[in-house]
């Protein structure tokens, strides 16, 4: 019983999207209107025709024109933008490395400040230690 009712509940889902679609596709098939002639029409091609007919190959040959135009122009923006992506490279490369020499020297003057500090500081201490050794003994 519960197959039943998936297959029934399946189908009309499907129906109702089937319906729906169709609905879709008939309503786009009205607004471009398509010449329907009969199985015994002829077909002879009037000058209209003819005329627009051969005037397909030159808007395609002007619309390929164009298209390669656009898409030479985006290449040539697109060399130029790397091309400034490349000088951009090397200048951030170049205070990379000045910056980090920059840091390298600071780094060597603070220890060189952290070494003498601790020297000196070992120096007061030692000196602080005699001058209360002193003042104990005369005292």
């Amino acid at each position: 019983m519960r197959n039943r009712g998936r297959f029934l509940t399946g189908l009309g889902a499907g129906a109702v999207f089937g319906l729906l679609l169709t609905a879709r596709v008939w309503k786009s098939t009205r607004t471009f209107p398509v010449q329907r002639r009969g199985a015994g029409a002829q077909q002879v091609p009037s000058s209209g025709s003819d005329a627009y007919m051969n005037q397909i190959p030159d808007a395609l040959t002007e619309r390929w024109k164009q298209a390669q135009n656009r898409l030479t122009s985006a290449i040539a923006d697109l060399a130029a933008k790397l091309l400034s992506l490349q000088e951009s490279e090397e200048r951030w490369a170049l205070s990379f490395d000045e910056n980090q020499r920059s840091l390298a020297a600071d780094l060597r003057r603070l220890r060189m400040l952290v070494t003498w500090t601790l020297i000196l500081s070992c120096f007061g201490v030692v000196a602080f230690a005699i001058v209360l050794f002193l003042a104990y003994v005369k005292y």
